[in-house]
């Protein structure tokens, strides 16, 4: 039988505090220095060596505002306020990496089309071709405000604008030039054909673009398309045109029912439903025992921030939670919020009922997955294999190690992301898997993007290696599911009081790697030194442990 394959991807904002809010208080972290070109140099060379298809960068364009009225919650924590750009420092980072790739979160809602598609072609040549979007339609009033509106878009509307931005930028991407315009020939003259560039001619609802695109070809033409949309909409959205989803649950029975959805809505789009990769989130908590790592675990608890918590959920949902009884269950209502984070805490999960002091206790480390707690050595054969229902998210910085050999996969999404790459342009392909013309009256040129002879993404490994694969010390890992199958059985346990762990969502080690199958995992970058990547690279070759590293700094 084939092996099952996962891809790897690392995952940071340019920020203090993403997910786990409030532990840029821990002595050893490195959260602050999100500010310095190094401390993304050293990410993504960590990333390389530790065989990682992609680092992915979320952003956000407002302060969070909504818990209290006011942002002062936010800026206390350090919670996405204050973030920089997440595009600004790929190209530097693409200097110090071969086959790494990355993924920016950008907002369609905010950006216009003929700006942005020449922004992500440019990055696409100076990678080589390895660069991705994350396609949000943003989900802040404060964003809204600061950029000239008097409120966001309703939550539908953003997504109607957002395909009409897609089908801009593929016309600008996959249209305007045909392969071979540039011809560079020096004896006639002839640096581009005329007769092959092409006006996109778009004339819509809500954007008007008559003209050619300033940009050649790059090598993927279409970036790798991702898209993180829960709610019926935004599943349509993904459905037609990402290549990554990212799933917002904690259980995997609820990611199955999402994943069948939106598999079954991209086969109605005339898409391969088996094409499309599912990233769900969690926390990896690893030492070199049992006792080591849950000692790590409850001393990142001291440090998680419940206000921050509420604050960075209230401003997620639309829904200020500050306003709301601490012990009354949430019941779901239409926000223009994210939707899918709404869902997540009201109607997704039968079993349970969710309060805002729940809410706030249960997202202190994890960021709202489940928390894998252990250590590289508890056997297969635990009694504890099995019995829970874990998935991933992931935090952790760069750390300071002995070089491990960098690999990456052939099937990685990213062109030049594979061994024997070529530095030409190949044929993109896109998410509909073929080529399309402009529906009358909307201009010449596709609006998909043509079929990619590579599925976009990420460093191969096997199934049997699920588990050591993504166990960095802090790194939560977020997943990519082909096939959401965790969480036969077991279901999660109440949440007690405090930040004590919830029995239902901190896993023992061996429960995930006996219980995945086809997992593409996302691993955040945390703000913590330590030997991750020397501890990983010995777990994925079944080696000893060789010599020891020291923590840096």
């Amino acid at each position: 039988m084939t092996a099952k394959r996962i891809r790897l991807h690392g995952l940071r904002q340019s920020t203090v505090g993403h997910t786990a809010i409030g532990l840029w208080r821990h002595p050893d972290s490195q959260a602050h220095r999100y500010r310095e070109l190094d401390y993304w140099l050293e990410t993504a060379r960590i990333l390389e060596r530790g065989r990682f298809d992609a680092l992915f960068i979320a952003d956000a364009l407002g302060p969070l505002e909504v818990y209290q009225g006011r942002v002062d919650a936010a800026l206390r924590d350090g919670i996405q306020t204050p973030t920089d750009d997440p595009l600004l420092a790929i190209s530097a980072m693409a200097a110090v990496t071969e086959h790494l790739g990355f993924a920016a979160t950008v907002s369609s809602t905010y950006e216009r089309p003929y700006a942005f598609a020449r922004k992500m072609a440019t990055l696409d040549h100076l990678t080589g071709g390895r660069i991705g979007w994350n396609i949000v339609t943003s989900a802040l009033d404060s964003a809204a405000r600061n950029l000239g509106l008097d409120r966001q878009l309703p939550h539908d509307e953003r997504y109607a604008v957002a395909e009409e931005f897609m089908e801009v930028v593929y016309k600008l991407w996959e249209g305007s030039w045909e392969d071979g315009a540039v011809v560079r020939d020096a004896d006639a003259g002839v640096f581009v054909d005329p007769a092959k560039v092409h006006p996109v001619a778009h004339d819509g609802t809500h954007y008007r673009v008559p003209g050619i695109a300033l940009f050649e070809p790059s090598v993927q033409r279409t970036p790798v398309l991702y898209q993180a949309g829960t709610s019926p909409v935004g599943r349509a959205f993904a459905a037609r045109h990402a290549e990554g989803v990212f799933l917002s649950t904690y259980r995997a029975d609820m990611a199955r029912k999402l994943v069948d959805d939106v598999r079954e809505r991209a086969r109605q789009a005339g898409r391969d439903p088996e094409s499309l990769k599912f990233f769900a989130i969690a926390t990896v908590i690893v030492a070199d025992t049992d006792a080591e790592a849950q000692a790590k675990l409850a001393d990142y608890q001291r440090y998680a921030s419940v206000e921050g918590g509420l604050a960075r959920w209230s401003a997620l949902m639309h829904i200020d939670l500050s306003t709301l009884d601490p012990d009354r269950p949430l019941e779901y209502v239409d926000t223009d919020g994210i939707r899918g984070m709404v869902e997540l805490f009201t109607t997704l999960d039968p079993t349970r009922r969710w309060t805002p002091r729940a809410i706030a206790e249960f997202v202190g480390v994890g960021g709202g997955g489940p928390v894998i707690v252990g250590s590289p050595a508890r056997s297969p054969t635990s009694s504890n294999a099995g019995s829970r229902s874990p998935m991933w998210t992931a935090s952790t910085s760069p750390t300071r190690c002995r070089r491990s050999p960098s690999a990456t996969s052939p099937t990685s999404p990213y062109p030049n992301c594979r061994p024997g790459a070529g530095s030409g342009p190949t044929t993109p392909d896109g998410p509909c898997g073929r080529a399309s013309t402009a529906r009358a009256g909307r201009g010449s040129g596709p609006t998909t993007r043509r079929p990619r002879t590579v599925h976009s993404g990420m460093v191969i490994h096997d199934r049997a290696t699920v588990a050591e694969a993504g166990l960095h010390d802090d790194w939560p890992v977020l997943s990519s599911w082909t096939r959401p199958v965790l969480g036969r059985s077991g279901r999660p346990a109440r949440r007690v009081s405090g930040l004590e762990p919830d029995r239902g969502r901190y896993h023992p080690l061996t429960s995930l790697k006996h219980r995945v199958e086809s997992v593409s995992l996302l691993i955040l970058i945390s703000p913590f030194r330590g030997c991750s990547i020397e501890r990983r690279h010995r777990w994925l070759h079944q080696q000893p442990a060789g010599s020891s590293c020291k923590l840096s700094g």
